[in-house]
């Protein structure tokens, strides 16, 4: 029995030359890793070890694990996904040789993102607990050949926190997933026809897509990112008065909702990682407040004090709105000499959500030649800062209302397509059967 799969669970966001760890069991010769098609390392024997560079960029990735034989035939392979959505928690199993010829040992791995030591681990073999030791390993029984056992692993980190895994073990057998991705469009002339209709329209790496299903609903969602200057900078400038009534076009699409992550991030260690985490507020209704409301009376206590982190925010902002599978946008407000300590550069983050396919919007305070005489109240925004992001100046109203109906138009246009199989999100391309009827974000 050959058994495969990675002890380094890379959530989170990652870049550069990064360490993983590999389990194989079985008469497994050499493990192959394929970075997005390519090559990406060869390990000749055990430890499973490698270091693969992800580049300088952040983009998503796709990362296999192939394990081979001794004639080079394939045994097994796993996969995961890099800068993409995965839950805040995940763990692995791995089979890893018995002693003295025994029944093989299993070794659980896991990693959290949000919260330290799990509060409780346990293991089940056809339904029945596993004693597991402080080491995250157990023995198994032995079984019975040609019958297939299920091994299931489960670690509590928290209330509404659990990470699960089951395998089958014992048996020749295969099991079937239905793997879709979503695929956001925007539409040139309204409805999109029917599935049955798309055929030929999507392709990845040159080859047609299925498409299963298109979702043409209300819903639609803006996660919002804003440098911790603007709700005081928005009264100043826009004379804002606290009324939540909403002015004519301050308002998104019907069915949209709005949250605010902030730039703020929260330290969290837990053991062997060191991760940020950007807090959130709760979710706003378009229809009933304005933007100008929005961005002026929604406050954290948080955002004051400095240390933002603006563009890293926006980054993990675009992988929220990714995992939602709506029409989607990722609004960035800066204010006045916006303070910014992320690892990533406006452009980076630019092309990373251009890669995930999800519309960034940014907004600037301050128009790029401002005169003292435009607004003697308002300090504005460095013209540097607004280029390097492609800013939209909405230093007065009647901009705003512009750059609002901006946004809502894109959401308006938005539909989502399901397409057969996991695809990363920049290898999906449309043929020349769609026309012009749509275009991809």
């Amino acid at each position: 029995m050959v058994q495969i799969a990675f002890l380094t669970l890379l959530l989170g966001l990652n870049s550069g030359t990064v360490p993983v760890e590999i389990s194989a069991s079985g008469p497994v010769a050499v493990i192959e890793l394929i970075l997005d098609g390519a090559p990406a390392g060869r390990l000749g024997g055990p430890p499973w070890m490698a270091r693969v560079d992800f580049g300088t960029d952040l983009l998503p990735h796709e990362l296999v694990a192939r394990a081979l034989g001794p004639d080079g035939a394939e045994l097994a392979r796993t996969r995961q996904w890099i800068n993409l959505p995965r839950p805040p928690a995940e763990v692995a199993l791995a089979l890893e040789p018995g002693e003295k010829g025994g029944p093989p040992r299993v070794r659980l791995a896991w990693q959290s993102l949000v919260a330290g030591a799990p509060k409780q681990v346990s293991l089940a073999l056809d339904g029945k607990p596993v004693a597991v030791d402080r080491d995250g390993r157990a023995p198994l029984p032995r079984l019975e050949a040609d019958v297939p056992h299920v091994l299931s692993a489960e670690v509590a980190f928290g209330p509404g926190l659990v990470a699960r895994r089951d395998v089958v073990l014992g048996a020749e057998g295969s099991e079937a997933f239905g793997e879709l991705t979503a695929v956001a469009v925007r539409t040139r002339g309204g409805r999109l026809p029917p599935p049955e209709r798309l055929k030929g329209w999507f392709t990845a790496g040159g080859v047609p897509l299925a498409v299963t299903a298109v979702e043409d609903d209300n819903f639609g969602q803006v996660i919002v990112v804003r440098d911790a200057a603007v709700p005081d900078l928005v009264r100043k400038a826009w004379g804002g008065t606290g009324s939540s009534v909403a002015l004519p076009g301050s308002t998104l699409a019907r069915g949209v909702r709005v949250r605010f992550l902030w730039s703020k991030p929260r330290l969290n260690l837990t053991p062997g990682v060191a991760a940020e985490l950007f807090d959130s507020s709760q979710e706003f209704v378009s229809r009933d407040l304005g933007f100008d409301y929005l961005l002026s009376r929604v406050v954290y206590a948080g955002e004051k004090g400095g240390g933002q982190h603006l563009a890293d925010a926006v980054a993990v902002a675009g992988l929220q709105a990714l995992a939602g599978h709506h029409p989607r946008a990722v609004l960035l407000v800066l204010g006045p000499q916006p303070e910014d300590g992320s690892r990533y550069s406006p452009a980076a983050i630019r092309r990373y959500l251009a890669a995930l396919r999800v519309p960034l919007h940014v907004w600037s305070l301050a128009p790029p030649a401002a005169r003292p005489s435009d607004s003697p109240s308002v300090t504005f925004v460095s013209p540097s800062t607004a280029a390097a992001w492609g800013a939209t100046d909405v230093s007065n109203r009647r901009r705003l209302l512009e750059a609002i109906g901006q946004l809502r138009q894109d959401l308006d246009r938005q539909r989502i397509v399901f397409v057969e199989g996991l695809h990363l999100p920049q290898s999906v391309a449309l043929s020349p059967a769609a026309g012009a009827e749509i275009e991809l974000p």
